[in-house]
């Protein structure tokens, strides 16, 4: 007897999660179906008629999950295999991935009945449908150690380019007082001086402003005031890691940094709302509340009077990772503990 068929139509760039999930939906079931996607490397073996393959599994499958992403959504091929399975009568599924909320799609993706997969509990729809089309009885058994797995292999440089776009802009600053260790009186002149000695292109706003590419430094009252354009982060998080080694009296162990979003970003500020949906991600809560521990980092979403949204973080200066900041923000969107307001695309 064959084994029922289920076409994953996606993305190669979504090859990784993909294979991961397939594996995973295999050992579920035990092997009792088959699970044709065309960039596993072994769907369609070596030497095989591409085209021709794709065309058979089309017309043998039962069932098509679609799985929507950043990538998937420039791919033509995906409108091109949904819509030929459905004008074959074949059940397709759109499910949102990395990021996509397939109720925020145009049409015609968003007419058909799907759903995201945003936590372990969107896998096991998966096996609901599973079973609901093929009369089966698979234990819905996906936990949040899969998610985290299946997760893992997504592209998250592909998201990243997304949610920095809804970045307005980065700001941190050395503080006069920071656990009784003091700015050095001459700290703004050493920032200065320090620009020189590292050859360094600045130029002078008057006494108390210097701009370098993708930067400007403000001497305020009580601080030295960074603001910093995302193209040229990592370049200038660099510069910001050196001056604190050398304006401080003391050496600091933690410094910290507030990204910025525009208007049409909301985030989830209400405490007990961020910290229970943190929960379920296995993010905890530190003994500094209401902050949270990802990786190295200790973080809080605020908006103050609904005008001063931003994602504060602290890091650890020794452990400093620019790629620990952006996993969180991709990861904050992923979760929609940060959203966009509108979105018609």
């Amino acid at each position: 007897m064959d084994k029922p068929v289920i076409f994953f139509s996606h993305s190669s760039r979504d090859k990784k999660y993909l294979i991961s999930l397939k594996n995973k939906i295999l050992n579920l079931t035990s092997n009792t179906i088959e699970i044709f996607q065309s960039s596993d490397g072994e769907s369609i073996p070596f030497g095989n008629n591409w085209i021709h393959k794709i065309e058979y599994n089309l017309n043998a499958a039962k069932l098509m999950f679609v799985f929507v992403s950043p990538n998937s959504l420039k791919s033509n091929w995906l409108y091109f295999e949904s819509g030929y399975s459905y004008s074959k009568g074949i059940k397709v599924i759109p499910i949102g991935i990395n990021g996509i909320d397939i109720g925020k799609l145009a049409a015609p993706i968003n007419l058909l009945q799907g759903f995201n997969i945003t936590s372990f509990e969107g896998l096991n729809n998966l096996i609901t449908v599973i079973n609901r089309e093929f009369s089966s009885t698979f234990a819905e058994n996906f936990d949040n150690e899969d998610y985290e797995e299946i997760l893992s292999n997504s592209d998250t440089h592909q998201v990243s380019e997304l949610t920095f776009k809804h970045v307005d802009y980065f700001k941190t600053g050395f503080h006069n007082l920071i656990n009784s260790n003091r700015l050095k009186e001459s700290a703004f002149q050493d920032i200065i001086n320090f620009l020189k000695s590292e050859k360094i292109k600045y130029s002078l706003g008057g006494k108390r402003r210097v701009y370098v590419h993708g930067m400007v430094i403000t001497q305020k009252v009580n601080e030295i005031e960074f603001m910093l354009d995302s193209l040229k982060l990592q370049e200038n998080m660099g510069i910001i890691l050196n001056l604190a080694e050398i304006v401080y009296t003391k050496k600091l162990e933690k410094f910290w940094i507030f990204i910025h979003f525009f208007e049409n970003v909301e985030l989830l500020t209400t405490d007990f709302k961020l910290s229970s949906r943190l929960s379920n991600l296995g993010i905890d809560m530190s003994t500094n509340t209401p902050l949270y521990e990802y990786k190295n980092l200790l973080f809080t979403l605020e908006d103050i009077n609904k005008n001063y949204k931003h994602l504060r973080v602290v890091y650890q200066i020794e452990n400093f990772n620019l790629n620990d900041i952006i996993e969180l923000v991709d990861l904050l969107f992923y979760h929609n503990l940060i959203w966009l307001k509108n979105f018609d695309e």
